[in-house]
């Protein structure tokens, strides 16, 4: 599977490459053609969760995410962040997220942001039907959920040259009690800026 989770092995490689292709014009619609003139050498990334409403329709809008009750995260939304020796960690953006409880019953719902970032790993950049901008890896940051506080996020895209066995699409994200580690569906990819 290339960076989508839900959808079956080998499925329609060309509504895959429509999905790239849309993402990376979303990102100029959305702004991020002001963070494409940032120096390469600076190691500055955009990453998106979520659709953003750009995806042909038979993909999903949201990501989500399960926790071992039954507790589910939806959530989107798209930061950009420098990781370098030249370059001090820096994050900003953020999303929305909704948590509903093993019933469906909403629990908790809001904005949320990157606080603070942690390591970076890159995989590589995509296969050649895709855009060169676009890498695999996986992001460690903190991130502030609107009404609950602060939590800890890892971001997973297992596109690249390089991601490790058994890898996953992801946006996992820890807060209290709740562990939001199983992949329901959705996608995350980091675009090279």
């Amino acid at each position: 599977m290339v960076g989508v989770a839900g959808l079956s092995e080998g499925r329609n490689t060309e509504a895959r490459i429509g999905l790239m292709l849309g993402i990376a014009l979303a990102c100029v619609v959305v702004g991020a053609s002001d963070t494409i003139a940032a120096s390469r050498a600076s190691n500055s990334y955009q990453f998106l969760i979520g659709n953003l409403g750009f995806a042909p329709p038979f993909f999903t809008t949201d990501h989500i995410t399960q926790a071992a009750d039954g507790s589910q995260m939806t959530m989107f939304g798209s930061a950009t962040f420098s990781i370098g020796a030249d370059d001090p960690k820096r994050a900003s953006g953020g999303g929305r997220y909704m948590i509903n409880d093993p019933s469906g019953d909403l629990v908790a719902s809001g904005n949320w942001s990157v606080t603070l970032l942690g390591g970076f790993t890159d995989y590589g950049n995509s296969p050649p039907e895709f855009p060169a901008s676009f890498h695999g890896g996986k992001l460690e940051a903190q991130i502030d959920l609107e009404g609950l506080g602060e939590a800890r996020m890892t971001i997973v895209c297992s596109i690249g040259n390089s991601p490790p066995p058994k890898n996953f699409e992801a946006a996992l994200v820890s807060i209290g009690n709740w562990h939001f580690t199983a992949p329901i569906q959705g996608f995350t990819v980091f675009i090279a800026q």
